[in-house]
């Protein structure tokens, strides 16, 4: 009798730790079903470019990042997660065509050696380009498009295993993309030229290729002789090609 009654009395705390779990698997589940509809949603308004060539509603909860600095149209998103981030880029171009464009894109794919697997597509009823590819350990989907004497880039890039997590909320902001129709002047367009190739050499330098470095330094200075920051990265590039 005193053994079915310990029997007994282990078969009912058993019970109750088996509800207990399961009560606690219940609320984790509620938890994380919450946490993920939230991340999955839109902000409750849009993003407006301070520069005047877009607006878009980002994803809610996404930190902005702007860059006063640049005379381009630029922003980025950032996920709570590192490694995660919706971007906006526009800038103007001495071009009036799509096609220019992706001649252009061809270029910087030959430059950098990396396929983009570029494709034609439709986007917010417009011809556009596609383009999905990884970069610096990143994987990237980007759409391009060229309006009013400017080049409208959108890309999406995570590491790739959190890929997949964000990829339909990012496109689900992009698809809120409004261009404003600012057509940039000609003053404007050299002041965007100047600037990318300052980005891109920077970009070229991190990455150790040191000699489209110095290519971008030198296109970028014969726009603007005076640009502090190319200047600088100038000195830089030579001081490293020196120690080779």
């Amino acid at each position: 009798m005193t053994e079915l009654r310990y029997v007994k009395r282990f078969q009912r705390h058993q019970g109750t730790r088996t509800r207990s779990r399961v009560i606690v698997t219940i609320v984790v589940a509620f938890v994380l079903l919450a946490t993920e509809h939230a991340a999955a949603q839109l902000a409750d308004s849009r993003y407006v470019d301070p520069k005047g060539y877009f607006r878009i509603v980002p994803p809610a909860g996404w930190r902005v990042q702007e860059y006063p600095q640049d005379p381009r149209g630029k922003v980025a998103f950032l996920a709570p997660e590192s490694n995660v981030r919706l971007g906006i880029l526009v800038e103007g171009v001495d071009f009036e065509t799509l096609e220019e464009g992706v001649a252009v894109l061809k270029d910087i794919e030959n430059r950098l050696g990396v396929p983009t697997s570029i494709k034609r597509v439709t986007f917010l009823g417009r011809p556009a380009v596609e383009r999905l590819f990884d970069w610096r350990g990143l994987k990237q989907y980007s759409i391009d498009l060229v309006l009013e004497r400017a080049a409208h880039n959108l890309t999406y890039n995570s590491s790739p295993h959190l890929y997949s997590r964000y990829w339909a909320l990012a496109l689900r902001s992009m698809e809120t993309y409004e261009p404003l129709g600012k057509r940039p002047t000609d003053e404007q367009v050299r002041a965007h030229d100047v600037a990318k190739a300052y980005r891109l050499a920077q970009l070229m330098m991190a990455s150790g290729n040191l000699g489209l470095a110095r290519d971008y330094i030198k296109e970028g200075l014969e726009l603007d002789p005076a640009h502090a920051g190319l200047l600088k990265l100038k000195e830089d590039v030579g001081g490293r090609l020196k120690l080779k």
